[in-house]
Order: C-alpha cells, then sequence, then structure tokens
C-alpha cells in the first residue's frame, strides 16, 4: 500500500503511462489502488491479475474508472471480487466506452455478478474478448447476445452452465472463439450449441457428451470451424463413424 501512495505523488510520471502491468503483488483490498489510478489519463491497458483486491479493492478501481476512459485492456483475474466486486465494476463500465478485453477469471463470481456485468457490457460496443471461467456461474440471462454484440471471444470455462444457457448465444453474430469447458453441458443440450459460421475454434472438454450426432447438428451452420476440443467428454467407438462429417464443416 506505501508502494502505491509512494507511485501516485510521482503524479508527473504517472501521466504518461499508457500500459500497467502489477499482475501477482500484494496490493490487497482497500481504496488506495484508486489513488495512483486518478493520476493515469492516458493508460489504456491494465493488469491488476491476483492482487487479493477483494470487492473493496474492486470498488476503489471502479470508483477511477472516469480518470482512464481511454482503457481498453482491464485484466482482474483471481481477486477474490465474488459478485460484489463484480456488480461495482459494472456500474462503472460505461465510464470506459471503449473496453475491448475484459478479465475476470477466478472471482467467486455468481449468477447475479455476472448477469450485472452482462448487462452493463452494453455501453462498451467494442468489447471484443470476455473471459469469465473459474467461476460460479449458473445462468447468464437471456440478453447476452444484445450486450456483448460484438464479442468475438467467450471464454466460459469451468463454471455450471447447462444447456438452457445455449440458445442465448445464438444472436453473437461476431463470435470466433467460444471455451466452455467444464461446465454441466449434456447430450442432449449440444444441439443448441450457437449457429454462427463465424465460430472458428470451440472447446466442450470435459461435458458429459456421449453422442456426437446431436452436436453435428448444433454444428452444421458453423462452416468455419478449424478448432474442435472434446477431451473427456465419454464418446465411445461408435461416434467415431460420424466424424466422416466433419470434412463439410471444415472446408481446406
Amino acid at each position: 500500500h506505501h508502494d502505491l501512495v509512494t507511485l501516485a505523488q510521482h503524479t508527473t510520471f504517472c501521466a504518461h503511462l499508457v500500459d500497467v502491468d502489477f499482475c501477482n503483488n500484494f496490493l490487497g483490498p482497500g481504496a488506495l489502488v484508486g489513488t495512483w489510478l486518478a493520476q493515469c489519463p492516458r493508460l489504456e491497458r491494465l493488469n491488476l491479475d491476483y492482487n487479493n483486491l477483494q470487492a473493496s479493492g474492486v470498488r476503489a478501481v471502479a470508483a477511477h474508472l472516469h480518470a482512464v476512459t481511454r482503457l481498453v485492456h482491464l485484466h482482474l483475474d483471481s481477486n477474490n471480487a465474488h459478485s460484489t466486486g463484480a456488480q461495482e465494476l459494472a456500474q462503472a463500465l460505461p465510464c470506459i466506452p471503449g473496453l475491448r478485453r475484459l478479465s475476470l477469471a477466478a472471482n467467486g463470481i455468481h449468477d447475479n455478478g455476472a448477469q450485472a456485468l452482462i448487462h452493463r457490457l452494453a455501453a462498451c460496443p467494442r468489447l471484443a474478448r470476455l473471459d469469465l471461467s473459474n467461476n460460479h456461474i449458473r445462468h447468464l440471462g437471456p440478453n447476452v447476445a444484445r450486450h456483448l454484440a460484438a464479442v468475438h471471444e467467450l471464454y466460459l470455462a469451468w463454471n455450471q452452465l447447462d444447456g438452457q444457457n445455449l440458445p442465448y448465444l445464438h444472436g453473437l453474430a461476431h463470435l470466433r472463439r467460444l471455451d466452455l469447458t467444464h461446465n454441466n453441458l449434456s447430450d442432449t443440450s449440444v444441439g443448441y450449441l450457437p449457429p454462427p459460421s463465424t465460430l472458428t475454434a470451440l472447446d466442450l472438454s470435459w461435458n458429459t457428451l456421449p453422442g456426437l450426432p446431436r452436436l453435428l447438428i448444433g454444428l452444421g451452420r458453423c462452416s468455419g470451424l478449424q478448432s474442435l476440443c472434446l477431451n473427456y467428454t465419454r464418446l465411445s467407438n461408435g461416434d467415431t463413424e460420424h466424424l466422416d462429417n466433419l470434412p463439410r464443416l471444415c472446408p481446406e
């Protein structure tokens, strides 16, 4: 904390910062994390991963986002922010409308925090990459496509999502990469996978998908698919006969 105060006192130095990476330090919770942020009006990229900011530290970051309106990348992975921190951040997202990357993986976020973020991300129409992996999300809410219209990469691995969430992703017309590793998807739900032809990479590993035919139905319109990962999905020998359909989905 003392280091943050010292940094904030060097206002001329901070005023020229464009890229700040404080990943894997001991910033901890509290308001001081925002003290220096307010002195960085040119900041475009901020990485505060692995700092145990907790909800109060994320609140401090959110309270000073109005001072860094040029921000395009914000990384807050593994900070024990929980849903409270996610909701605090959500309220401040309109301050950074040019945001293109947001990462909040491994923060103990539940449905209310995730849905608040997704709803407020409508204020960031250029957002291309969102990472909410390794949280406790069960339901994304029905307006995902409307609020994340420009997203190209969506990382939702290691959550508790079931097939009811998949139809919500259908309107993501620019989606290229989707990671749903280690969720609660089943063979009966994969037919509702997002159909955009823009999808190039899909990871469904560690879900219960013993039947490939339904999966291929879900991917029938993904003509640009280049990478399909199905590790530990309980496929069997009988499923491999359906792999002959994949070349038509993945033309050279």
